[in-house]
């Protein structure tokens, strides 16, 4: 029987191993959101920071599914994910402390007498010196690396824990949980930390980073104590190479989870600029909003409270952001439940979930083509806060539909071929040889080339928003990042357009 309702469900479990989330979106909006400003004020320009960044996409390109392989076949006695799971955390949890400690710890190695010697040989001051440089940028590569064992971990517990029916429900949750982490740490950005708590530290940055670290490890750490995990099944064949398991686990992917993937790397390549440079956007709108008759080349110059009133306007977006991320999140929790009392096939709720991602592609498009009308920061505030609920979409149906689709990959072969037998033809047919092979290179690999497909297009997405920028700055506009904004519009479109065949 096909029917896609939610069965009875152990919901503190569900919550249990959903709630890392929170964790894990708190240290990522740490090191994204206000990292290059400390890394700024480090002495790294703002072009190095964007390079050290980009070590993030290029772990989620080559070590996830490195991860992911060896978590497939992990045979630890705490299971298959706990593993990974607690080492990422930890490692990532030193890794944040030790970037926002860079001054501490090269100040520690540095006697308070040294006028020359260690001094000379590290550059000058602290803040400028080149090992302080050398040491952040140690410590963000180690950080983007961490991050994931983490994240490929929680998201294979959760196929291996629940379901087909019940992965859109987590997806969701989890989708939830980040949002909330996200209005949390906003809303902790917006006020003086440092003299409020100040055993936290002493600056911004470092007692978001101790706030960040302290919900990881209150939401990781019951995963790993009593959260559900089993190792890996002995198998008589040799196991294959990480690199062979990769290949062969990309050539069968399952349908739905082959278009998530083109329609996730087309989308992606307009998401970068979304979320590294909307509260840049509100800027430039405030920028121009109140100082219309100035030149480009005279903005760098205008009065440093106005640039700082910008700047919050800024960070204010970035609120509204994650405030309207959680509040779409928890409307697409109650469209989940009242779906959950009909029935309805399994087949028929994937392709309302594919229609529903496909439109909010659609309404993106229309969002960035919009910016060309955009001059006042309150309406470019209400583009970001809109653009947010395709951004909660975006978080949630390319995560069910894959979990869904995968955790069938547990039922017996010849439901899987039933349910594929319409596909047959679309990347080769789907039988049951594809099938067992799947069940075979495990969960954490199919997730792991899925995010492969996030992380690429952010590479490509970041050469192509400098070349831009630099373009732009050469036409003498002060404004890149609408045109940045305009070509993520194409590329919503262009996904919008693909996301048909899921729909």
């Amino acid at each position: 029987m096909d029917r896609h309702s939610t069965p009875s469900v152990d919901m503190p479990s569900l919550l249990l191993l959903t709630c890392p989330s929170f964790g894990v979106q708190m240290l990522w909006l740490v090191m994204m959101a206000y990292g290059t400003p400390y890394l700024n004020d480090l002495g790294v320009s703002t072009s190095a920071s964007a390079m050290v960044w980009l070590s993030g996409p290029l772990s989620g390109t080559i070590a996830q599914p490195l991860f992911a392989a060896l978590s497939d076949n992990c045979q630890h006695r705490w299971g298959k994910r706990r593993p990974f799971i607690a080492g990422g955390a930890i490692c990532a949890a030193l890794a944040l402390l030790g970037l926002a400690s860079t001054e501490d710890i090269v100040g520690f190695f540095t006697p308070p007498d040294a006028k020359g010697g260690m001094a000379m040989m590290m550059g000058g001051p602290k803040s400028s010196s080149p090992m302080v440089r050398l040491l952040v940028i140690f410590w963000a590569c180690t950080l983007s690396l961490a991050m994931q064992p983490i994240q490929c971990g929680l998201r294979a517990l959760l196929v291996d824990s629940y379901p087909e029916r019940l992965q859109s429900v987590a997806a969701a949750l989890g989708t939830g949980f980040s949002g909330l982490g996200a209005v949390c740490l906003s809303g902790l950005a917006s006020i003086d930390l440092p003299a409020r708590t100040p055993l936290f530290g002493e600056t911004p940055f470092k007692a978001l980073s101790v706030v960040a670290v302290a919900a990881l490890a209150c939401t990781v750490i019951p995963v790993c104590l009593i959260g559900h995990d089993l190792p890996a099944r002995t198998s008589n064949r040799a196991k294959a190479s990480s690199l062979s398991s990769i290949l062969r686990t990309m050539r069968t992917l399952p349908p739905t989870t082959r278009r998530v993937c083109r329609v996730q790397f087309t989308a992606w390549l307009g998401w970068f600029a979304l979320l590294y440079y909307s509260t840049t956007y509100v800027f430039e709108a405030y920028v121009f909003e109140n100082h219309v008759h100035l030149k480009p080349e005279v903005k760098n110059y205008a009065d440093g409270t106005l640039i700082q009133i910008g700047k919050a306007a800024g960070r204010r977006s970035s609120f509204v952001f994650a405030s309207v991320t959680l509040i779409t999140t928890i409307l697409l929790l109650v469209m989940i439940r009242d779906s959950a009392r009909k029935t309805f096939t399994a087949d028929a709720w994937r392709l309302r979930t594919g229609r529903i991602w496909q439109i909010s592609h659609g309404f993106l498009a229309a969002l960035m083509f919009l910016t060309t009308f955009v001059r006042t920061t309150w309406a470019a505030t209400m583009i970001v806060g809109c653009v947010a609920m395709s951004w909660a979409v975006t978080q949630w149906a390319p995560y069910a539909l894959i979990c869904s689709e995968v955790a069938t990959l547990r039922q017996p072969t010849r439901d899987l071929c039933k349910l594929h037998s319409s596909h047959e033809g679309e990347g080769g047919a789907y039988d049951e040889e594809d099938a067992e092979r799947q069940v075979e290179h495990g969960t954490a690999l199919i997730m792991a080339v899925h995010n492969m497909a996030i992380s690429m297009p952010q590479v490509l997405a970041a050469v192509v928003c400098s070349a831009l920028f630099k373009a732009v700055s050469i036409m003498g506009r002060y404004d890149p990042a609408t045109f940045a904004f305009k070509l993520a519009g194409l590329m919503a479109a262009l996904a919008s357009y693909q996301a048909r065949s899921l729909s």
